[in-house]
């Protein structure tokens, strides 16, 4: 029972990463898609996919050298890190994704593999201080690597914040969320073959690693797919610069900000251009545009993006995003009191593509759906 179990999802594993591999491989996109980006999750998929068939058909033909060998098994998984890890560097812009570094990630897990390959021919006790020895550099490799992106992921959405009005397609928060499921499952595993040392099933194995890894891809897959708008986020340490100049990012300025926000008076040039702020998103329509930038709105003001996100943060405390967001909902709420209108022509008027993004925005602030709102209004 556990091996035709083990056998179904491990096809599917391997359908889904295939086709799915070749979807992003061969879509064209539009100049606002990450197209290196999914050329990325392109490549990772096919080499799961690859790496899922070469154990599939070995079940089947009798090649079952990679099922034998669990170093090898893990040495070709390996293959895929380098690709995730330039995923993570590409999602967050914590540089350019060259050819040079490219070639140096990749070249480094394939030499591995070659020369535990080579050692396993020459003597196999040498195969084995090797394969350990390897493990623990990447590792620590690993581990550095995800502190990098930890700190870059930060930095990319409060710039994404700081720099668009729609984050839909442009956080990258989802990302927490699968690798603390992978952290999760690792460690699982891991306890799976401490406490089954000596009794230890290939097919429990797969029972428990392929589903997960099913579910990843597939998160993954929509999450990558759903990706805008990254090619205009500047890389490394641009991006570090434009977060200075955009934020003001003291901690001065932010106990001034927060002060502003509690009651104390603005100053004339702070009140003016709050004023002409308002006028040029309310009445202008402005926030009304999808995809609306800082410099959208810093031009219809003749002003500069530096001295409009300065202003407003020091009047309001508030990002772009949460300016423009709050403008959304405050009409979105007009709207549904004074008009007739469907839900879904009131959420496209004010800016938002989908009614889910409307829906959970609308509840955070208001503390109930549309629906409830305009409901509790009628009566």
């Amino acid at each position: 029972m556990l091996d035709r179990i083990n056998d179904i999802i491990h096809a599917a594993v391997m359908v889904f990463c295939l086709i799915s591999s070749l979807y992003f491989l061969c879509q064209k996109c539009d100049e606002q898609a990450p197209i290196r980006l999914r050329h990325l999750m392109g490549t990772i998929l096919m080499i799961i996919a690859f790496q899922s068939s070469l154990f599939f058909f070995g079940t089947f033909t009798g090649i079952d050298y990679l099922i034998v060998d669990k170093k090898m098994s893990v040495l070709v998984n390996l293959q895929v890190l380098p690709f995730c890890l330039m995923m993570l560097t590409e999602l967050t812009r914590m540089s350019e994704v060259t050819t040079k570094k490219w070639s140096i990630h990749v070249g480094v897990t394939f030499a591995i593999l070659l020369i535990y390959i080579v050692l396993t021919f020459v003597n196999q006790q040498y195969a084995d201080v090797f394969y350990y020895m390897s493990m623990a550099e990447l590792l620590i490799y690993l581990g550095v690597y995800v502190a990098r992106f930890a700190k870059a992921a930060k930095r990319y959405n409060k710039t994404v914040a700081d720099v668009y009005a729609d984050l839909d397609g442009r956080s990258i928060n989802w990302l927490n969320r699968i690798l603390i499921l992978m952290l999760v499952f690792a460690l699982g595993f891991v306890l799976l073959k401490i406490v089954m040392d000596g009794f230890y099933d290939n097919r429990i194995a797969g029972v428990a690693f392929y589903p997960i890894t099913l579910v990843i891809c597939v998160v993954l897959c929509w999450n990558i797919d759903q990706m805008r708008m990254i090619e205009s986020i500047p890389y490394g340490d641009e991006q570090r610069a434009v977060l200075e100049e955009s934020t003001n990012n003291d901690d001065d300025e932010e106990e001034e900000a927060t002060e502003h926000v509690e009651g104390r008076e603005l100053t004339a040039e702070q009140k003016e251009f709050m004023e002409q702020l308002d006028l040029v998103c309310t009445e202008g329509n402005l926030y009304s545009m999808h995809g609306i930038t800082r410099e959208d709105v810093a031009k219809a003001m003749m002003t500069n993006h530096i001295r409009l996100t300065k202003l407003l943060k020091e009047a309001t405390g508030l990002t772009f995003n949460a300016y423009i967001t709050k403008i959304r909902l405050d009409q979105a709420a007009r709207m549904l009191l004074e008009t007739n209108d469907t839900i879904e022509q009131i959420y496209y008027t004010c800016g938002y593509r989908t009614r889910s993004t409307f829906n959970r925005a609308f509840t955070d602030a208001f503390g109930c759906t549309p629906k409830e709102y305009r409901s509790r209004a009628e009566h």
